[in-house]
């Protein structure tokens, strides 16, 4: 349980940082030296890094703050800026403050159009980590959009077949899931799937997410001869990891079974919830 800090819970002052990182607009460090000002911004920025890859939030988001407050003295176009806002707008979201998340990856997103241009790849993920924070959300009319606008920028930038592409079709895929758009759906995933054995080959490990999604689809539209064949090949290169631990080993599992009942495959069924449940009970 978390203990109160200075009369402030630590979850209080993180919402205090929240709100000093937005009214930081134009206060800054007026008087520091440059060098000063882009040493100690470098410093927050790791450590604030280090801090959230160790899972450590409020830490992260004490310093990305600080470091935030410094970038304001730059110009709106450093990228020092449009850095800082994302980190902030990341820990944010990890600490479920939705609220504050969006302004900071929506300031992002001006300042990255207004320095770079509408079509530059860096815009392309502040847009999709603003749609993934929609999504979060369940706010999918607001994802989509910008979801569009970053697949357009990364098949200009990258082409239709490259895998950075991929994890934008991907994506959206994955609202369209949501949405029970299955036909929708459908393509979607099928692209990345295609994708994905062009670049790494028939039985890599980045085919078994869409190709658990396409099978759900597929059997959501009654189609279960595709339906079982993408489970069928999920299940074959999930066999090549030595020991499954992804919560997507549960998913494909449980949707697999959830199929060969409805087809009368009683005892592949069985067999599935059998290796299912041998997975929830791992320590």
């Amino acid at each position: 349980m978390l203990k109160p800090m200075s009369g402030l819970s630590r979850w209080g002052r993180a919402r205090a940082l929240a709100a000093a990182a937005v009214m930081s607009i134009g206060i800054g460090v007026a008087g520091t030296p440059a060098i000063a000002q882009e040493d100690a911004w470098a410093a927050f920025s790791i450590t604030g890094v280090e801090a959230f890859n160790r899972g450590e939030f409020i830490d992260a988001l004490d310093v990305f703050a600080q470091a935030l407050v410094i970038a304001r003295e730059f110009e709106h176009s450093d990228q020092r800026l449009i850095t800082s806002l994302a980190n902030l707008g990341m820990v944010y979201r990890s600490l479920g403050f939705f609220d504050e998340a969006e302004p900071m990856y929506q300031e992002a997103i001006r300042l990255q159009t207004s320095a770079l241009g509408p079509r530059h790849p860096d815009l392309s993920a502040t847009l999709t980590s603003l749609a993934d924070l929609y999504m979060g959300q369940q706010r999918w009319a607001d994802a989509v959009p910008l979801l569009s606008q970053a697949l357009e920028i990364r098949e200009t930038a990258a082409g239709p077949n490259h895998p950075f592409t991929a994890l934008v079709v991907f994506t959206l895929g994955e609202v369209a899931l949501a949405q029970e758009d299955w036909e929708k759906a459908v393509g979607l995933f099928s692209r990345v799937v295609a994708i994905r054995q062009q670049t790494f080959g028939a039985v890599h490990q980045s085919l078994i997410y869409p190709l658990t999604r396409l099978g759900i689809s597929f059997h959501a539209l009654g189609v279960l001869d595709q339906a079982e064949m993408s489970f069928s090949q999920a299940l074959e290169i999930w066999s090549t990891v030595p020991l499954p631990v992804s919560p997507e080993y549960l998913m494909t599992l449980e949707a697999a079974a959830d199929l060969y009942r409805a087809t009368g495959q009683q005892d592949r069924a069985r067999a599935l919830d059998a290796t299912a449940e041998e997975f929830r009970e791992l320590p």
